[in-house]
């Protein structure tokens, strides 16, 4: 476990490095690295739970989280945040901030202001919660 600890820490450091270039395209890389190191920790999360519920699964009858753990361990992102969720891991404000960041990662970064992520095209203000705030203008590359 302590290893796995530490690729993720080994994963944080390039992504300061790439915050402090104050450059809205390495910022873009920053919240990749950020965002797969948090989908990383969710997903062990709810590997542990599922590891350690099956060695009780003949003397316990399966709890309602159940069900949610072994979905969470599966490729679907709001999964593993639902799972987190329920599991106390993270506040229900965290659990939204951490979604619509995620929903950063997932759109084609585009040269026209209408394209991509809508809250790109009006520019929207993110903080990292450990860094300080960025502001992404309208013609993200």
């Amino acid at each position: 476990m302590s290893q796995f600890f530490a690729d993720q820490i080994d994963q944080l450091d390039p992504a300061i490095d790439q915050l402090a270039v104050r450059d809205r395209n390495f910022d873009r890389f920053a919240l990749m690295l950020i965002d797969n190191v948090v989908e990383l920790v969710f997903h062990q999360h709810a590997k542990d739970k599922v590891t350690w519920g099956r060695a009780f699964e003949a003397n316990h009858k399966p709890k309602s989280e159940w069900k949610t753990a072994v979905a969470a361990t599966g490729q679907g992102f709001d999964s593993k945040v639902r799972y987190a969720r329920e599991t106390n891991l993270i506040s229900a404000s965290m659990a939204g901030s951490i979604q619509y960041l995620h929903s950063f990662r997932l759109c084609l970064p585009s040269r026209e202001p209408t394209r991509g992520h809508p809250a790109l095209a009006r520019g929207v203000l993110l903080s990292s919660g450990m860094h300080r705030a960025r502001r992404i203008q309208a013609n993200v590359l």
